[in-house]
């Protein structure tokens, strides 16, 4: 359920988890569990968690309920703040490409779009602040032009009519949240490079963790 980049030599103080599968859109309760039993697995004092897209909010999530486990959340084109699009476009266009995307994915999504409206994603972030003693940093991508992607192209023009400049799914200014934030251009949802995952870790290792 978790990828590990094996050719990573960035030394860190505690372990790096890295949740970037193809199972975002399972309930976030669900990924959350699942997190869980990874970090538990782990044995280790602390861990680092470095999420992409829905799973960085179920980190979060794992991070209020156990933050003496947690020593930092990184997020990933995560929808921290929602989209608008979902309230001007649900059931149309934007959602049915998305929906194309998941034909093959577990999960519902119908649901996992919903969640995106900004409304229910301040409720989230009302339930779930920031854990104390936590550190937390994001990155934030963006396609420069809908032709880098075919597969988000219809979707990275409607999302920047509601939502501004944006991967195909999430916005830049949805997805920037913590002490610390990147944004990494030309770059879609779906095309996060092993690179971008190294820079995210180093700063890991720069702060001490």
């Amino acid at each position: 359920m978790c990828a590990l980049f094996e050719a990573m030599e960035i030394k860190t103080k505690y372990p790096v988890i890295y949740l970037n599968t193809e199972e975002i859109l399972l309930p976030l309760n669900e990924l959350a569990d699942r997190a869980k039993e990874v970090v538990l697995k782990t044995g280790s004092e602390k861990v680092n968690i470095v999420a992409w897209s829905r799973w960085g909010l179920a980190a979060r999530m794992l991070a209020c309920e156990m933050p003496e486990k947690i020593a930092s959340v990184t997020t990933v084109c995560t929808p921290h703040r929602g989209l608008r699009t979902v309230e001007k476009r649900f059931g149309r266009p934007a959602v049915k490409c998305w929906g194309k995307l998941a034909a093959d994915a577990a999960g519902d999504i119908g649901s996992a779009v919903l969640e995106l409206a900004p409304e229910n994603m301040r409720e989230f972030n009302e339930k779930f602040p920031d854990a104390e003693g936590v550190f937390y940093q994001s990155c934030a991508c963006a396609m420069k032009s809908s032709a880098e992607d075919k597969r988000l192209a219809a979707a990275n023009n409607i999302v920047s009519i509601y939502d501004g400049e944006n991967d195909g799914v999430v916005s830049v200014y949805s997805a920037l949240w913590g002490q610390h934030g990147i944004v990494c251009r030309g770059v879609s949802h779906l095309n996060v490079s092993e690179e971008i995952y190294e820079r995210l870790t180093g700063i890991l290792a720069e702060q001490g963790l």
